[in-house]
């Protein structure tokens, strides 16, 4: 059904497909709409919206995308995050400070040159024998800061801090 941009009933519309859980809607011959909590989540959203648009038309050169079966997303969303102990960090070192650097840069040239977007990759870098960094669960890779990343020592994730779900497993 075609409504006039700015049109009450457009945006009646609209408010009905938040009102489901849904942040995005398209808009046909439009554009899109996209509403979250604040407008930084509401951008993040549209860039996921952007990359998963862009991965389509890519798909579609090389084929005929195949969707997952019910059975291969139920397979991943049952992916339990194993409880690790905390522990309080010390100060770092200047290898973790150099790790954590280097890092960062390598995370932000990747969302700059879009092969990920949003809180999608997982980044980790061995310090000393099996401690590591890694980046958190469920933040933008664009917008980490140096204090974000994860320090895992011993099996232990540094407090107050989720670390991702992917990752490689150091045993203490």
């Amino acid at each position: 059904m075609y409504v006039l941009p700015g049109n009450k009933e457009l945006g009646d519309t609209i408010a009905a497909v938040f009102a489901r859980g849904i942040n995005t809607v398209l808009l046909e011959n439009h554009g899109i709409v996209v509403g979250s909590q604040n407008l930084f989540r509401a951008f993040m959203a549209f860039e996921t919206l952007d990359f998963s648009a862009r991965l389509e038309i890519e798909a579609h050169r090389l084929g005929t995308p195949l969707p997952l079966t019910r059975e291969q997303i139920t397979l991943s969303g049952r992916k339990v995050q194993p409880t690790l102990g905390h522990f309080v960090p010390g100060p770092a070192s200047s290898v973790e400070c150099t790790a954590r650097r280097d890092m960062g840069d390598l995370v932000h040239r990747a969302c700059d040159q879009q092969p990920i977007s949003s809180t999608q990759g997982t980044f980790s870098q061995r310090v000393d024998g099996n401690n590591f960094i890694i980046t958190p669960y469920g933040a933008d890779r664009k917008y980490l800061e140096l204090g974000d990343r994860v320090r895992v020592e011993a099996g232990c994730a540094e407090a107050g801090k989720v670390r991702s779900r992917r990752r490689p497993w150091c045993s203490g």
